[in-house]
C-alpha cells in the first residue's frame, strides 16, 4: 500500500496560526470611538465657554457686594462692542466717583458721578 504524504493542514491544531476573518477588526471602531470623544470635549468646553457669567455680570455682583476693586477690574474687560459697554463705563464712573468722594476729593467726585448714565440703577445715588 502506497501512502501519500498528508500535505493538509488541521486548522485549529495549531495555536501559531489564526484566521484573521474570525476576529473583530478593532483598528476601525478605534478612530470613531475617539472622534466621538473628542467632539463631546469640545461640545462641553464651549459649553461651559459661552454659559458662564460675563465680565458685566461679575462686576455687577462685586458691586452689589460693595467690592469696588474687583468690580473695576471686570468692568474694564468688557469688550467696547458688547451690548453691556455703556453700562459696564457708567459703574465705573460712578466707582470712581464713589472713591473720589470717600477721599474729599470732591471736584474730582464730581466729574465722575455727573458721567453715569442715567439709565443705570446707580444715578439716583450718584446725584445725591
Amino acid at each position: 500500500m502506497e501512502t501519500k504524504p498528508n500535505n493538509q493542514h488541521n486548522a485549529g491544531n495549531d495555536p501559531s496560526e489564526i484566521d484573521n476573518n474570525t476576529i473583530p477588526d478593532r483598528n476601525k471602531s478605534l478612530p470613531l470611538i475617539l472622534g466621538g470623544l473628542g467632539a463631546l470635549l469640545i461640545a462641553v468646553i464651549l459649553y461651559f465657554a459661552l454659559s458662564g457669567e460675563s465680565n458685566y455680570e461679575k462686576g455687577v455682583k462685586y458691586l452689589k457686594q460693595k467690592q469696588y476693586t474687583e468690580a473695576l477690574v471686570d468692568f474694564q474687560k468688557v469688550d467696547p462692542g458688547d451690548k453691556d459697554f455703556r453700562m459696564a463705563q457708567s459703574k465705573i464712573n460712578y466707582i470712581n466717583g464713589l472713591k473720589s468722594y470717600n477721599d474729599n476729593m470732591y471736584p474730582q467726585a464730581k466729574t465722575y458721578l455727573t458721567k453715569v448714565d442715567p439709565a443705570d440703577e446707580y444715578y439716583r445715588e450718584s446725584q445725591l
